[in-house]
């Protein structure tokens, strides 16, 4: 059981009593259930949820969740970034490692499920879904929405690993990361 303690004011709190029925041993029935009313009352009245809101986007778990690239929203610096990292798919070289950094919330991970997204999906939901994100991408990076296109177009398919940090050893994380992802694309 949870133990709620709100802080009532005296102006808030005599109505209540006032107008509370006592049980035999003096304790009032009503009051907890009044002052709970009159708490979530006030909570919704100022605390409502911003409705461009979007949960945080899970790489391992969201796989496949093609409603994660249609609420995706573009900027001139992950429009960038899906650039350099489908030109480096597109035309492999040996400057293909990097690392993303940036504050919470800047939309890391939801750009690279994109990427990945990309990459992965086929079928004819998916075309319709990564063409429309494609006009998206091209009114703040036109070079980067032709390579969406053109990933597309030439049926670039690869399986994304995603490695997870419950191992202490990098090895076995990559190993582990590798297994887990080809058993879910059934090969």
């Amino acid at each position: 059981a949870t133990t709620e303690i709100y802080t009532l004011s005296l102006h808030d709190a005599l109505p209540i009593l006032s107008s509370s029925r006592f049980n035999r041993s003096g304790c009032c029935k009503s009051i907890l259930w009044e002052m709970n009313e009159r708490m979530a009352l006030c909570y919704t009245d100022i605390l409502n949820p911003n409705a461009d809101f979007q949960r945080a986007v899970n790489l391992s778990l969201d796989q496949g969740n093609l409603m994660l690239v249609e609420k995706y929203i573009p900027t001139v610096a992950s429009a960038t970034l899906i650039a350099r990292y489908l030109k480096a798919v597109l035309h492999p070289g040996n400057d293909r490692a990097s690392i993303l950094i940036g504050p919470y919330g800047k939309g890391k991970s939801h750009t690279l499920f994109v990427i990945f997204s990309v990459l992965s999906e086929s079928g004819n939901e998916a075309d319709v879904v990564f063409s429309r994100l494609a006009d998206r991408v091209e009114i703040v990076h036109p070079q980067a929405a032709n390579l969406i296109r053109q990933v597309r177009q030439a049926g670039v398919r690869l399986l994304p690993v995603v490695v997870n940090d419950r191992y202490l050893d990098i090895r076995q994380a990559f190993f582990a990361s590798v297994k887990t992802a080809l058993t879910e694309a059934g090969l």
